[in-house]
């Protein structure tokens, strides 16, 4: 369970922080002094990798740093829960606010005050990955997928959510297991482009592409190939996203 969330500008510079409880931001709080050190150390560092995560232990709390170009994400949460989700967790996040904020960050000053829309974004964002998608927005996904299966020429369309489920679609069975370690090993990045990861399996050119905390997996049939997936992918991935931002 994520405790503690730290935006700060080159590492350092403090743009949002708030504690966490039952999935939402309750408190306005100040970063602590460990926070700064190690952020600042990390982007000083001609090793550190971009969008990667990197954790560090003290007392039982463990802090995961995930760094973007003029930005870092840290989260805070606990030794005994499940790193690899937290870690997933501050990868999607901090991708969703670059996307969203990443050029006012870069010209952000102190002046101007705390980003406001970052707190919409992570309450959006944390309310959604926690609890999945309510059944709202399920039958609006389903609308999608039966949308494009019969608009589009390709073998099957699925909406998956950031564990690597199905929440809808008709990704065949033995196709399931490739694609959800696709997305559990975090490799699929938001794209502003509309431009799609793309996996062979089982002889198919899947078409993956990441909307907020879900991502969309569509394959053409072997032998049409790629460019119906490709158009299907894009529309799916426009009206998902919009679907998600209301």
């Amino acid at each position: 369970m994520i405790s503690e969330i730290y935006v700060l500008k080159d590492g350092s510079e403090r743009i949002y922080s708030r504690r966490i409880e039952g999935g939402a931001p309750v408190e306005d709080i100040k970063v602590p002094g460990n926070v700064n050190a190690c952020s600042t150390l990390f982007r000083s560092r001609t090793s550190t990798i971009l969008e990667h995560p990197y954790t560090l232990e003290q007392n039982g709390t463990v802090y995961i740093f995930v760094f973007f170009d003029s930005f870092s994400v840290v989260l805070t949460t606990k030794k005994e829960d499940d790193l690899d989700n937290a870690r997933k967790k501050a990868i999607s996040l901090g991708s969703a606010i670059a996307k969203g904020f990443g050029e006012l960050i870069r010209v952000w000053t102190g002046d101007i005050g705390e980003i406001d829309e970052i707190d919409v974004l992570v309450r959006r964002y944390l309310r959604f990955d926690l609890t999945g998608p309510d059944p709202s927005t399920i039958d609006v996904i389903s609308e999608l997928v039966d949308t494009v299966l019969e608009n589009h020429r390709v073998a099957y369309v699925g909406v998956f959510d950031s564990q690597g489920t199905m929440v809808c679609g008709n990704v065949p069975q033995s196709h399931m297991d490739k694609i959800t370690r696709e997305i559990v090993k975090g490799t699929i990045k938001p794209s502003t482009d509309i431009v799609p990861t793309v996996v062979k399996v089982r002889g198919y050119q899947v078409q993956l592409l990441k909307v907020r905390s879900m991502t969309i997996a569509v394959s053409g049939y072997k032998e049409s190939g790629r460019l119906d997936a490709v158009k299907a992918i894009g529309e799916i991935a426009h009206s998902l996203n919009d679907a998600l931002s209301h």
